[in-house]
């Protein structure tokens, strides 16, 4: 960062004027120098604040093409408005066109809790066929704030045939994709390849350019979909290799074909139109003779998945409850304890499951301390566990009325994509007995009221005796001016350090540490602003959901308009596609420098 210099200029002495040897400053001068010093805090504020990353994509229309015809190489820049695209290097066999102006796109939205604005500048370029053979295209690279960003194109690679021959031979088609879906419905993309059996197929492979590639989306695939399925490794846009399950033998009208399967699941975060490129299968048949190397020759072809796309619909405002925490989909919910009999004053779990077809890792759970129908209940805390498959929240409640009969039901607003309304999903009470505490619960400490000797033979009540003597008129007095000052005394230090041995003292203290083993261990930026959160949590006293989704303008200060820059830059790289962590010390600087 440049500083600015602050030059006063002496100009002949005056009355009211500051010079060398004037006693202060005229008030004029005060105002220039405080103005100057104001500035420059700013633009320090500024530029130590996290930058939103620019986001850089290229894709091809498709990863085959006939000679002769153009092919679109589409880039997109997310971040910034100014951002450039330069021309790409020559490549011998293809003519690429020149940048133009790009196209602006900008899209607001919410995201938990916050207003996120993103920026898209696109450019498409054509890519003329010159020749046949197999190219490599380079990186595209866009320049922002004079810091150059790379992007690599997706296939990696452009084939150029005579002719494309396959459609008879092999196929690929898609299944199971809805035309329409609402932002948070989650949807899946089954594709089937397949290959004649009579071909001796020797390599196998999909081009799919949006393949990981699909801004505004989040996959939902949890490692285990081909579990105890017949697994095989084909290519992937001729730089990767993915698992697919298969080949199995399927009739079809053209006979039997050797049939691969690849299902990808994906949850849409904001409304717009997903655009699936063309996609094509390509694999190589061996033929001839085996030459003076024992390798034989393959002949190529390509079967052809039409450009398809899919609509995402905005969440209806109009019907939407109060209570709606962002549940999307179709779910049921279950519920279980580990006791129905408790006694007043000690603590029970309450297990809640929520099953189905939704957005079971992204709603916020329902906020129980706001629920009349738990005031008998004191809420101690809740672990929440999101998953895939499964939603699971365990609480930790206590009974503090002896009368309770019932754990009430926990309600649940969700948007159903299939009656298009919001549909309210409650599970049922849970019957539970409290047995009273003799003398009730003590109303500050939340326990029994100590109305016997407890177990290590302490009576609580006074006993009565001989008055003893009493203290001397001048101890009476020393002790009239002592006890004010050291009831000042301990109630300053009692309100400055708390308890150090409390749990939130020591949960405070051991936050820098576990925040950097957490961040140490992040695999994304999910896990970043997780990690994130609990340690704000620990250092405020207050739970770690709060800080996820807290509306921005809470802090005030320079190091709290800092944390909430963080947070938007967790959330535009969680529900922008690609989920990539951000710098490791710099959240830690932000994290220090919060001040909470």
């Amino acid at each position: 960062m440049q500083l600015t210099s602050i030059h006063l200029k002496q100009e002949s002495l005056q009355q009211g004027q500051w010079s060398s040897g004037g006693k202060c400053p005229p008030r004029a001068h005060l105002v220039r120098i405080a103005t100057a010093l104001l500035s420059l805090l700013l633009m320090a504020s500024v530029s130590a604040a996290p930058q939103r990353p620019v986001r850089v994509r290229a894709q091809l229309s498709t990863g085959v093409a006939k000679l002769g015809a153009n092919v679109q190489l589409v880039i997109t820049a997310e971040g910034d408005p100014a951002a450039t695209l330069e021309a790409l290097p020559p490549v011998d066999g293809l003519r690429i066109s020149q940048p133009a102006s790009p196209m602006y796109s900008e899209f607001t939205h919410r995201v938990a809790g916050r207003q996120v604005r993103r920026i898209t500048l696109s450019w498409t370029l054509q890519v003329e066929t010159l020749r046949e053979g197999k190219f490599e295209l380079p990186s595209v690279r866009v320049v922002s704030n004079g810091r150059g960003h790379l992007g690599q194109v997706l296939p990696a690679s452009l084939t150029v045939v005579r002719d494309i021959q396959g459609a008879d031979m092999g196929f690929l088609e898609v299944s199971e994709v809805p035309e329409t879906v609402y932002e948070g419905q989650p949807f899946s993309v089954h594709l089937r390849a397949g290959w004649d059996a009579n071909l001796q197929v020797a390599s196998a492979g999909m081009v799919l350019p949006w393949w990981g590639r699909l801004p505004g989306t989040l996959e939902l695939n949890t490692g285990q979909e081909n579990l105890g399925r017949k697994v095989v490794t084909i290519g992937l846009n001729r730089s990767s290799r993915v698992d697919v399950v298969g080949p199995i033998e399927e009739n079809r009208d053209k006979g039997v074909f050797h049939v691969v399967e690849l299902k990808r699941r994906y949850l849409p975060t904001r409304p717009g139109t997903l655009d699936f490129a063309q996609g094509i299968f390509e694999f190589g048949e061996l033929v001839g003779n085996a030459g003076p190397f024992g390798r034989r020759k393959t002949r190529d072809f390509y079967a052809v998945l039409p450009r398809f796309e899919v609509q995402v619909l905005r969440v209806p405002e109009e019907g939407r409850p109060f209570a709606w925490t962002g549940a999307v989909g179709s779910l049921s919910v279950d519920r279980e304890t580990d006791t129905r009999d408790v006694d007043q004053g000690a603590s029970i779990h309450l297990t809640m499951r929520w099953l189905g077809d939704g957005n079971l890792e992204f709603f916020d759970l329902p906020d129980l301390s706001r629920l009349d129908s738990f005031r008998g209940f004191r809420i101690l805390g809740v672990e929440d566990i999101p998953g895939v498959l499964e939603r699971k929240a365990t609480w930790e409640l206590v009974p503090v009325d002896a009368n309770l009969e019932a754990i009430p039901a926990i309600p649940l607003w969700v948007f159903n994509p299939t009656s298009k309304a919001y549909e309210l999903l409650e599970s049922d009470p849970v019957p539970i007995r409290v047995r009273a505490v003799e003398g009730g619960l003590d109303p500050a400490l939340g326990g029994p009221v100590l109305d016997a000797p407890d177990v290590l033979g302490i009576d609580p009540h006074a006993r009565t005796g001989p008055d003893p003597e009493g203290p001397s008129g001048s101890n009476l007095l020393v002790g009239y001016f002592l006890l004010p000052l050291a009831w000042l005394a301990g109630r300053m230090f009692v309100r400055r350090r708390g308890d150090p041995g409390g749990r939130a003292a020591r949960r405070r203290r051991a936050a820098p540490r576990r925040l950097s083993r957490a961040l140490g261990r992040a695999e994304n930026a999910a896990d970043q602003r997780q990690a994130l959160a609990t340690f704000l949590g620990a250092c405020s006293g207050q739970s770690d959901q709060s800080w996820i989704g807290r509306a921005p303008g809470l802090l005030g200060s320079a190091g709290g308009q800092e944390l909430e820059a963080l947070f938007a830059a967790f959330d535009a790289a969680i529900h922008g596609g690609d989920n990539q962590p951000l710098d490791k010390t710099m959240i830690e600087r932000v994290a220090r420098g919060a001040g909470i």
